[in-house]
């Protein structure tokens, strides 16, 4: 399991998105890449442009207990890269999906 400080949430397109305050570690990201055609150059050239969302697609609501600045544990099951993505019609740039389960509220 992995821990994460989330400073943000958005709820849309059948799940729950946290905006991480800090980048993850490479050393996961890397390990649970979807696209397997992302090159490892292409992760460490993308690291300090992007931003992490957590996407946990088996939630429709925050975790119980959430609040900005909270801190979660959960698994990784698959992480990609995406040039632009929309919450609520807004454009967001240069974002690391990481696809979750077990997402548990810590503190």
């Amino acid at each position: 399991m992995y821990k994460a400080k989330v400073s943000d949430c958005y709820i849309g397109d059948g799940a729950v998105f946290y905006l991480l305050s800090e980048k993850m570690d490479m050393a996961p990201i890397v390990e649970h890449r979807l696209n397997k055609n992302e090159t490892l150059e292409q992760v460490k050239e993308r690291r300090h442009i992007e931003t992490h969302w957590l996407a946990d697609w088996g939630s429709t609501k925050p975790v119980e207990g959430y609040r900005k600045g909270c801190t979660v544990s959960f698994n990784i099951t698959s992480s990609t890269f995406y040039d632009t993505m929309r919450h609520d019609g807004e454009p967001l740039y240069n974002i690391r999906n990481i696809n979750i389960s077990n997402l548990k509220f810590i503190n």
